[in-house]
């Protein structure tokens, strides 16, 4: 895991096959001391393009960002996160943190 910038630490990433010339990246970081928004989804576009969004942690475990999780390789991450969050754990987990402070 990488950082992203100095606010975002790199959970995951994935690549899409666009052409034989460009791979589209996927992409999920999290900043722990955020608490409204932590996590960063970006994906390239068009060779040197490059969008992101913060989502906070309900709407990361929505079904909304299902393709994006998947295609950035952070299915098992969600799984992690959502069973941390529905045991009671508050943001940011434990597992989280050590992932994190372990980079």
């Amino acid at each position: 895991m990488g950082t992203l910038g100095n606010r975002f630490h790199e959970i995951g990433r994935g690549y899409e096959i666009v052409s034989s010339q460009y791979k589209r990246p996927y992409i999920i970081g999290v900043d722990i001391n955020e608490n409204d928004k932590p996590f960063v989804l970006a994906s390239g576009d068009h060779h040197s393009d490059l969008g992101a969004t913060t989502v906070s942690v309900e709407d990361l475990l929505s079904e909304k960002w299902e393709e994006h999780i998947s295609k950035s390789n952070c299915a098992e991450f969600v799984i992690e996160l959502r069973r941390a969050i529905s045991s009671g754990e508050s943001f940011p987990p434990k597992f989280l943190i050590e992932i994190v402070n372990n980079e």
